[in-house]
């Protein structure tokens, strides 16, 4: 490859051994001395922009192999949790349907525990459905899902989260989806990691825009030490904010639990006044 004379505006083309030439993305400075001219390059500092994308690469990746993580935990909850039921509802009916002429009491209450077991597989079709993603979300809107998320959260981990929100708050999508997803994720690492027994959550309607703070009183984190790779939660709600061009601040020290701090920009219609 040969390097030619800049053009005017400050651009310079390369040769190719095929003999076509092409621009060159380098930035060019015209220098004018006694002696004539000199065009000085000065290649770009790649180093951050490599770093950006090797960091980018590494969380798609990792989302992958999460996201099929998650596949492979719906399959084994619908396994164990609604193919199993089915089939002893099977096993029961078929029972039922040979034996409830000659033995009729314990037919009905064969059938009375069948209809035990079809509630429970109803509720467990119903968790499932809500953990990929919550009708109320669809149905009700942003602030009644979000309610319940948090309700969620307490009843099956049993740390008390206190949410604050404007009931009036409705945001159109992809914002309304993101605002639930980062509650969902934040509070699925005060679980996973923070050893908390208290949570607050804050959802704050600003013009054009969503302030969003989750703070715990766990055991808190060196923020200046890198995580670990494997650690992809604080990964995975900066990729959300960036994605939607927001910003995140995490606060942490050690024994001093964690503030997490999101500002997602909103078109003007987002939020209405």
């Amino acid at each position: 490859m040969g390097i030619g004379t800049p053009a005017v505006g400050g651009h310079l083309y390369g040769l190719r051994s095929i003999g076509e030439e092409f621009q060159m993305d380098v930035p060019v400075s015209r220098l004018r001395t006694a002696d004539g001219k000199f065009f000085t390059i000065r290649p770009p500092d790649v180093t951050e922009r490599d770093r950006v994308q090797e960091e980018r690469n590494a969380f798609a990746m990792a989302a992958n192999a999460i996201l099929e993580e998650e596949k492979a935990r719906v399959a084994r909850e619908l396994h164990d949790d609604l193919a199993q039921s089915l089939t002893a509802l099977k096993m029961d009916t078929i029972w039922v349907r040979d034996n409830a002429a000659i033995a009729p009491e314990a037919a009905v209450a064969k059938l009375t525990n069948m209809l035990e077991t079809l509630d429970r597989t109803i509720g467990a079709t119903r968790r499932i459905a809500a953990d990929l993603r919550p009708l109320l979300l669809d149905d009700l809107g942003l602030v009644p899902a979000i309610e319940w998320l948090v309700g969620n959260f307490t009843q099956r981990c049993g740390v008390a989260c206190k949410l604050s929100v404007d009931e009036e708050l409705e945001l159109q999508e992809p914002y309304a989806t993101a605002v639930f997803r980062i509650v969902q994720e934040s509070l699925a690492n005060v679980a996973k990691h923070a050893g908390a027994s208290e949570v607050a959550v804050v959802i704050d309607k600003v013009p054009r825009a969503v302030m969003l703070t989750v703070r715990d009183n766990g055991c808190g984190f060196v923020t200046a030490v890198p995580r670990k790779p494997q650690s992809l939660g604080l990964m995975g709600l900066r990729e959300r904010a960036q994605l939607l061009g927001g910003s995140i601040a995490i606060n942490s020290a050690l024994g001093h639990g964690t503030l997490v701090e999101m500002y997602i920009p909103l078109p003007q219609s987002g939020v209405p006044e």
